[in-house]
């Protein structure tokens, strides 16, 4: 998928989550139709994550619990070093 491509599947995404308390993350979109994960870091860029679990956008989607850290979430179900590997992402902005 193109990067043109990739912005324009996050302009049309839901947002999931925004204005995270998080010192590494700022936002989580999801766009259902082309099963993207957007991830907006706590510098601004912004990954597309391909394949992502319904469980796992769920969990992202309706946790309303103020303990609940977004950061070690993604971290350890999506970006960590020991998962990074099962979902394909590519850099859009």
């Amino acid at each position: 998928m193109t990067n043109e491509a990739l912005r324009e599947a996050l302009d049309s995404s839901e947002v999931l989550v925004d204005n995270i308390i998080s010192s590494s993350l700022k936002a989580v979109n999801w766009n259902s139709e082309k099963r993207l994960l957007f991830i907006t870091f706590g510098q601004g860029t912004v990954y597309a994550y391909e394949n992502i679990p319904d469980a796992i956008v769920d969990t992202l989607k309706s946790n309303s619990d103020s303990t609940f850290s977004y950061g070690s979430y993604v971290n350890k179900n999506i970006t960590g070093k020991d998962v990074a590997h099962k979902y394909p992402y590519t850099r859009v902005v």
